[in-house]
């Protein structure tokens, strides 16, 4: 799901062409880890998202650290209680926790398409100038952008993954889950969706 909301992300502002596919768009990531040439839209940035996904793998390079300083945090857990994650972390790192009270979080950066590849270009370059002022009046860019989304805004891609793509994703993720599993390093609700998928050796 990371993987998909990176792509649709990537698509979004313009480094991945409009007409490419996911599974397309999967396999020059593959070339990529393969040194084997990729198409030359897709900049290293977007080719080693695939990669990014491998958590036991990047984890790792904090095995020698002791695991009372780390803590991990799921993305879902972040997205549906931020205010929880927030409050535990100020109190793991004895920060003053009273800024979050009464805070309120709101949604930025979310993924939908657009119909015009041109005004939505304008509409990204514009939003890199304007940066420093959407942070000041973050409530002037909301508004804006509900304009903007009536304009060229359009339903996010739908994507379908065949039993093809399906097997390559498994392949591709298959040993860093066991590592994650046997090392203990996800929490409750990964373990059951790791469980959900009946891994069997490929």
């Amino acid at each position: 799901s990371r993987l998909q909301s990176s792509f649709a992300f990537h698509k979004s502002r313009l480094y991945i062409p409009k007409e490419m596919t996911f599974e397309d768009y999967f396999d020059e990531c593959m070339k990529y880890e393969a040194g084997l040439p990729t198409d030359k839209a897709l900049s290293e940035w977007c080719l080693r998202v695939p990669d990014c996904g491998k958590y036991y793998k990047h984890l790792s390079d904090f095995q020698l650290t002791d695991p009372n300083d780390i803590t991990l945090v799921t993305f879902d857990e972040l997205s549906q209680n931020p205010s929880n994650v927030l409050l535990n972390m100020c109190n793991k790192l004895n920060l003053d926790s009273n800024f979050y009270n009464h805070y309120s979080f709101a949604k930025s950066n979310v993924t939908t398409g657009h119909k015009n590849d041109k005004m939505q270009k304008i509409a990204l370059t514009v939003n890199k100038t304007l940066e420093s002022f959407w942070i000041k009046y973050p409530a002037t860019k909301r508004n804006l952008l509900t304009i903007y989304r009536k304009l060229n805004g359009a339903p996010k891609e739908k994507i379908t993954l065949s039993d093809t793509l399906r097997q390559k994703l498994f392949n591709y993720y298959y040993e860093d889950l066991i590592k994650l599993r046997e090392n203990k390093s996800i929490n409750q609700m990964v373990e059951n969706w790791i469980s959900s998928l009946k891994l069997v050796e490929k």
